[in-house]
């Protein structure tokens, strides 16, 4: 933790000389310049189901997000200074309010939750471009700093899995969550195919320092598809082998059998060869996307975005490690159960699709997947004293029995929901269609995604402490409820300035914890568990 706040405070520091040596750059010509830009962004949150809870000390079955409201503020401001058609520096600095759950339930902590204020560095980096600015085309730029990077433009929430995610274990992140900090080579020589070469670290991690090299290509032969694939030595220089590389073998946690082995004299070591796992690992990524607006400009019904189709795999991890000698076992020897694959579609934006059938559908969907409740309808607590004691304290076993009733829900529970749904439906689609044609003007969504993502992997999507075995589910029978996700995004923007977007989702969504760094656990995890957020921004 040290460490993270160290490296903060040192990038906010470079960042305000950077700042500096931007306002020097103004000269009022055209090289040097600088060039401002912000914006302000308010958002809301809603935890409609959940299953989830965070790593509480706690006793009982209270589930803490479900139900949760989780509100943010937050402000930017990026500076570039364009010292030359070549050279140009960029740096910026934001800042927010937002709000966390508690992740411990005793005494002193209560004080690390509720509202907290933070500032943070957005981005840092240095650009050099070579060649003609003119030309058209980029023979090779170069980027050192912190700084955003996105092979796929239109994943909103799903995939970008070759930078958003762990190699051992297999742990996938929100799309465009992380950043990179490291040097990025990219060049578009020939036109038709691109090239990036990357070293980075990942900044979000324990392994602070482990450096990690990729390269990503894309061939776009026209307007209609492109392809990408990707390659990605995960970690594989390593600025602590004991912290990157974690052996099967641990000494606090003796399975039954091998405890009895030990007993006699034999220990684990003795019968089987010690296994070391390593985060370090390769991963490999496809991806393919269509795009039919070329075909469709004649047409008024579809949007420039609508019915573009997007797509990616990803190999999180080649090389394969046998079952651990812990109990219960676990490790990585089916390289299926490491692929996550993703799509998503644009949804035609029309008022009669847009507004009207997908907003039914999305209701059908949500109301068909409803989880079951269950209602408590008597219960009670039998507490014994043991007769056994704790200092002074005597201890006591605790016995709660309830008698309980399943209330199944979905599709046959109160159908009327659908009746709702689909009068609320055809009154937004035809009455935004008819106020469209009486304003002349478009009122309809600039876009709507929706986008599916399977990841067949029989562990959690949570990455607990620094070891690289993955964590088992709490109900490992049930462990296929999560391999399922799935995302709704629309936005709309108003004079090119005002953004109102929103989110319907299942998806790998994080909190931060009281110390303004995400917290391990999603807050959704099944497919009927989900949330929607919506956030309005404003932008100069």
């Amino acid at each position: 933790m040290e460490s993270r706040v160290r490296r903060k405070t040192m990038l906010f520091k470079t960042t305000i000389t950077m700042l500096a040596v931007c306002a020097l750059a103004v000269r009022g010509k055209e090289y040097p310049r600088v060039e401002y830009a912000g914006g302000v962004t308010y958002g809301i949150t809603k935890v409609v189901h959940s299953n989830v809870a965070p790593q509480l000390e706690i006793t009982d079955d209270t589930t803490y997000f479900n139900g949760a409201w989780i509100q943010n503020f937050s402000g930017n401001i990026g500076i570039d200074a364009i010292l030359s058609p070549h050279l140009s520096l960029h740096t910026g600095i934001s800042a927010g309010i937002w709000h966390t759950f508690q992740t411990v339930r005793s005494g002193y902590y209560f004080a690390t939750s509720g509202r907290k204020a933070s500032r943070d560095i957005p981005t840092i980096n240095v650009q050099y471009r070579f060649g003609d600015p003119g030309a058209g085309h980029t023979p090779l730029k170069i980027t050192a700093g912190f700084f955003d990077y996105r092979y796929e433009s239109d994943a909103k929430s799903l995939g970008l899995y070759l930078f958003n995610s762990e190699a051992y274990p297999g742990i996938v992140y929100a799309a465009g969550e992380r950043k990179i900090f490291g040097l990025g080579l990219h060049s578009d020589l020939p036109a038709i195919l691109s090239h990036d070469v990357l070293a980075y670290t990942d900044p979000y991690s324990s392994s602070d320092f482990d450096v990690s090299f990729a390269y990503v290509a894309c061939l776009t032969p026209g307007p209609l598809f492109n392809v990408g694939a990707g390659i990605a030595l995960h970690r594989i220089l390593k600025d602590d082998p004991d912290l990157t590389d974690r052996s099967t073998y641990s000494e606090d946690s003796y399975s039954a059998g091998e405890i009895a082995r030990i007993d006699s004299g034999l220990s684990v070591r003795d019968l089987e060869p010690t296994i070391y796992y390593s985060k370090a690992g390769t991963k490999v990524m496809l991806r393919a996307a269509f795009d039919p607006s070329p075909l469709l400009e004649q047409s008024a019904f579809f949007g420039p975005s609508d019915l573009k189709v997007y797509a990616e795999a990803a190999i999180l991890g080649l090389k394969d490690y046998p079952n651990s000698y812990e109990s219960p076992s676990r490790g990585y020897t089916d390289i299926l159960e490491r692929i996550p694959v993703m799509g998503g579609i644009n949804v035609p934006t029309h008022p009669i699709v847009g507004n009207g059938i997908a907003p039914l559908g999305l209701a059908m969907f949500l109301i068909g997947t409803e989880p079951d409740s269950v209602k408590v309808l008597e219960a009670d607590t039998v507490i014994v004293p043991t007769g056994e004691f704790h200092g002074n304290y005597e201890l006591f076993d605790t016995t709660i029995t309830q008698n309980t009733e399943i209330i199944e829900r979905g599709l046959r529970y109160k159908p009327q929901r659908l009746v709702v749904a689909g009068v609320l439906s055809a009154i937004a689609g035809a009455g935004t269609f008819l106020l469209e044609r009486r304003l002349g003007r478009e009122l309809r969504l600039d876009r709507i995604a929706v986008e599916v993502e399977y990841y067949g992997t029989p562990y959690r999507n949570v990455l607990l402490g620094d070891r690289a075995l993955p964590v088992l589910h709490l109900y490992q029978d049930r462990a296929d409820e999560d391999n399922i996700r799935w995302a709704v995004h629309f936005e709309k923007s108003f004079m090119d300035r005002v953004t109102f977007s929103g989110r319907v989702a299942c998806d790998h969504l994080k909190l931060k914890n009281e110390y303004g760094w995400w917290a391990p656990e999603e807050i959704v995890e099944r497919i009927g568990e989900w949330y929607w957020a919506t956030g309005l921004s404003v932008s100069f």
